[in-house]
């Protein structure tokens, strides 16, 4: 039962990282930075205890990878240019250089970073993000992703509304 529970949380991470492999290649970094965030939420800054990736045959306290996982994902929202969500995790990493790690070197290069991002939310110029509902109809698509009746008159309903 811990060995079929093992394999599948290594299944996960393999997808999890071929996933960020996958939107950093499409220069989909906010998309990089999230994908990346699902794997640091599993982890505490608490933990000592050692964490094994598939690829990586060293063993690594739970808060060290959750620093370096941050730290990737900070940069990724930074390439993408979503600063709003990089603050909190900057917050995220400060307090705990501050309280738990006593590292102050870091801490500023943090704080910099932080205050790096108020300044570019105020003065970048950035393109409104767009959204599209998309919807798949027909026996050609997969049962998972096509659109049932119910979701279809939802649609028309929504159409309706919009039109007026």
């Amino acid at each position: 039962m811990l060995i079929c529970k093992l394999t599948k949380l290594i299944n996960e991470f393999r997808y999890i990282y071929k996933l960020h492999e996958l939107h950093v290649a499409s220069s989909n970094y906010i998309e990089a930075g999230f994908t990346l965030k699902l794997y640091a939420d599993m982890l505490n800054w608490d933990n000592d205890t050692l964490t094994f990736l598939p690829h990586d045959n060293n063993g690594q306290p739970e808060w060290k990878r959750k620093e370096k996982l941050y730290q990737q994902i900070v940069t990724s929202f930074d390439k993408g240019k979503y600063w709003e969500g990089g603050v909190p995790l900057c917050k995220d990493l400060s307090n705990f250089y501050e309280t738990k790690l006593y590292d102050y070197n870091k801490l500023s290069e943090v704080l910099m970073t932080e205050s790096k991002f108020f300044q570019n939310i105020l003065t970048q110029i950035r393109p409104e993000p767009e959204y599209f509902r998309v919807g798949f109809f027909g026996k050609g698509f997969p049962l998972f992703v096509r659109v049932g009746k119910l979701k279809m008159a939802i649609n028309r309903k929504i159409n309706e509304n919009s039109s007026l």
